[in-house]
C-alpha cells in the first residue's frame, strides 16, 4: 500500500479542524514555508514530517507519517494496526503531551475564573484539559509498559 501523504495531511487537518495558518503557528514557521513543504513534490520533507504530524495531533496522520518516513519498513498505518514499537509509542506520547500543553493553556483562564462565574465554554475548556490529561497518562503508560517489557526480555535473554 502506497501512502499519499498529502491526502493524509489534508484529511488530518480537516479531522482536527485545523487550518494551515494555525498549523504553521504551532510549527513556528511561516504559512508560506508550510505551503512550500506540502506543494513541493507531493510530499512533505522527511525532516519536517514527524514534527508536522506531532503538531497536527492526529494518531492516524502520525501512523501514516511513520510508515511513510520509514518507506513502509515500519507498518503501522495499514488497517489501523496497533503497534508496540517504542518509536511509535514515544511519538504518540509526545503528541499527547503537546495536546495536553495546548489544552492547559486554553484552560488556564477558565481555571482562574471564580467557579460561580464560569460559563459553558470555560467548562468545555476544563473538560478538554482533563481529557487531554487522561490521554497523556494512557500514552505514557503504554510507552513505559513497552519499555519495561523489552527490558525484561533483554534481561531474560542475557541469562538464558
Amino acid at each position: 500500500m502506497t501512502i499519499n501523504i498529502i491526502d493524509e495531511f489534508e484529511r488530518a487537518l480537516d479531522e482536527q479542524h485545523l487550518t494551515k495558518k494555525e498549523l504553521s503557528g504551532r510549527l513556528h514557521v511561516t504559512q508560506a514555508a508550510l505551503s512550500n513543504w506540502v506543494s513541493r513534490d507531493g510530499s512533505i520533507p522527511s525532516d519536517k514530517l514527524i514534527p508536522t504530524a506531532l503538531a497536527i495531533g492526529s494518531d492516524r496522520f502520525l501512523d501514516a507519517a511513520v510508515e511513510y518516513a520509514t518507506g513502509g519498513r515500519l507498518r503501522v498505518f495499514a488497517d489501523d494496526v496497533d503497534t508496540d514499537d517504542p518509536l511509535v509509542l514515544f511519538l504518540k506520547e509526545k503528541m499527547a503531551h503537546a495536546q495536553f500543553e495546548r489544552c492547559a493553556q486554553d484552560a488556564e483562564s477558565a481555571l482562574a475564573t471564580d467557579p460561580r462565574k464560569r460559563c459553558r465554554s470555560d467548562f468545555e475548556k476544563i473538560d478538554q484539559y482533563i481529557d487531554a490529561g487522561d490521554d497523556l497518562v494512557e500514552h505514557l503508560e503504554s510507552f513505559l509498559g513497552t519499555l519495561r517489557q523489552q527490558k525484561v526480555q533483554e534481561v531474560s535473554q542475557t541469562w538464558m
